[in-house]
C-alpha cells in the first residue's frame, strides 16, 4: 500500500505519535539549554549536576528524535502543497531534525576528544566514540556552542511561524 493510501486511523495513531515525541523532545531541549546555562564553577557538585542533567537531555534527545524521524519518514510529510511558505516550512523542519541529531554527537564527540568518555550518572555506562584530540576537542567543542546558539534562532523562528499560523487561522500541520 502507497503512503497515500495508508488507513486514516494509521495516520492519525502515527501522528499522534509525532505530536508526542514533538514535545517531549521540546521539554528535553529546553532542559539541555537550561542546565548547559546553570553550570556552575568547574570542580563544584553544581556543575556534576547540571552536567550530569544536559548529558541525559543530549541523549534523550537522540533516543527519541531518531524513532520520530522514521515515523516522519513512514508517514510522509504532511505538506502536499508546493508553495514558498511550504518550502520554508520544509526546509526549517529539516534544520531542526538535523540539529536534534548532531548537536548530540557533537557534544558526546567534544567531551571524547578532551579525553573524556560522556558517563551518564546512574548508568555508568561510558559513552566513547572517538579518542582524545585537544586540537579536535577545541574545534567540536566550538562547534557545539555554536550550533546551539544559532538554534536559538531557529527555535524561536519554529515557534514564531507556529503563533503567526495560529493567529491567522492557518491550518498547522499536525504531524511534526
Amino acid at each position: 500500500m502507497a503512503q497515500h493510501e495508508l488507513p486514516t486511523s494509521k495516520i492519525d495513531r502515527t501522528t499522534s505519535w509525532l505530536r508526542k515525541i514533538h514535545w517531549v523532545t521540546a521539554v528535553l531541549v529546553a532542559v539541555a539549554y537550561i542546565s548547559i546555562n546553570a553550570l556552575g564553577p568547574v570542580g563544584t557538585e553544581s556543575r556534576f549536576l547540571w552536567a550530569n542533567v544536559h548529558f541525559w537531555a543530549g541523549v534523550l534527545v537522540i533516543c527519541f528524535t531518531i524513532p520520530r524521524t522514521l515515523l516522519r519518514v513512514w508517514v510522509g510529510g504532511t505538506d502536499a502543497e508546493r508553495s514558498a511558505a511550504a518550502l520554508i516550512r520544509r526546509s526549517v523542519h529539516l534544520a531542526l531534525l538535523s540539529f536534534l541529531l548532531s548537536q548530540p554527537v557533537l557534544g558526546i564527540l567534544s567531551v571524547n576528544a578532551a579525553g573524556s568518555p560522556v558517563i551518564l550518572y546512574g548508568l555508568g555506562l561510558p559513552i566513547t566514540l572517538i579518542g582524545p584530540s585537544q586540537p579536535i576537542a577545541s574545534v567540536l567543542h566550538s562547534m557545539h556552542q555554536f550550533v546551539g546558539n544559532a538554534f536559538y534562532w531557529v527555535i524561536a523562528l519554529h515557534i514564531a511561524s507556529g503563533l503567526f499560523a495560529m493567529v491567522r487561522g492557518f491550518s498547522i500541520p499536525r504531524a511534526s
